[in-house]
């Protein structure tokens, strides 16, 4: 366990550069941070903020939430999995840039988030898929089964948004995600998808880590059901 020094990172948000030249091994180290200093934590995988008082802040509590306040969190920067010819639940994530997770107790009333997560996809005739976002093993919103047409290497594209609308353990914490998945027909250029939305005010919990998935899940066994992303990027929006 140990406090690196390490200049000339920077993390960009619209509004201002946050330059941070301390790293920390876990949260062991914090007390051997300086007051009034950036530094990123590599266990949580977060920057942190030590205030002049010595209080520490994630980025997600540094006071962001101005209009027009908005910044990326995570870039994908490599094709997903093909999830395909299995009914397993798989993630639609690909490796990438940046985190998709928040430490315990980083969420605060009114946060949001979106996502825009794309790909292509192939079915056959009257088959199912069920996609679901996700923290861990809590199911935070589902799409439920939704049936497709044939559909031959077709760009999809799923649009999240996220808010806090309560923080604390499960049953106290609540979050609203609403979602809308789309794909284009080659053939013709018509779209067709569906839309859905849960209040999750049960099982999310902020008191603990959360960390974000998108999954697919096939209802049938097909080699020619196929689904991948090549593009998926979460901002923070309030």
């Amino acid at each position: 366990m140990a406090v690196t020094d390490y200049s000339g990172l920077t993390i960009l948000k619209p509004e201002t550069g946050i330059q941070f030249t301390k790293v920390t091994d876990s949260s062991s180290d914090w007390t051997s941070v300086a007051n009034d200093t950036y530094f990123y934590d590599k266990t949580d995988k977060i920057i942190y903020y030590k205030n002049q008082l010595g209080t520490i802040l994630s980025i997600f509590s540094l006071g962001l939430n101005s209009a027009g306040s908005s910044y990326g969190l995570y870039s994908q920067t490599a094709n997903s999995t093909n999830i395909t010819n299995s009914t397993t639940e798989q993630t639609l994530i690909g490796s990438g840039l940046g985190s998709l997770s928040v430490p315990a107790n980083g969420f605060k009333v009114g946060d949001s988030f979106s996502v825009r997560i794309s790909g292509f996809i192939s079915t056959s005739n009257n088959h199912t898929l069920t996609i679901k976002s996700k923290s861990g093993s809590v199911i935070l919103a589902t799409s439920g089964s939704q049936t497709f047409p044939v559909t031959t290497s077709e760009i999809w594209t799923l649009n999240l948004s996220f808010t806090i609308r309560s923080i604390g353990g499960a049953g106290v914490a609540s979050i609203i995600t609403s979602g809308n998945f789309i794909n284009i027909k080659s053939s013709n250029g018509t779209t067709q998808g569906f839309s859905f939305s849960t209040l999750n005010n049960t099982t999310f919990d902020t008191t603990i880590s959360n960390t974000l998935d998108i999954t697919a899940q096939w209802g049938q066994l097909d080699a020619g059901d196929t689904i991948y992303s090549d593009n998926f990027v979460l901002n923070k929006t309030f």
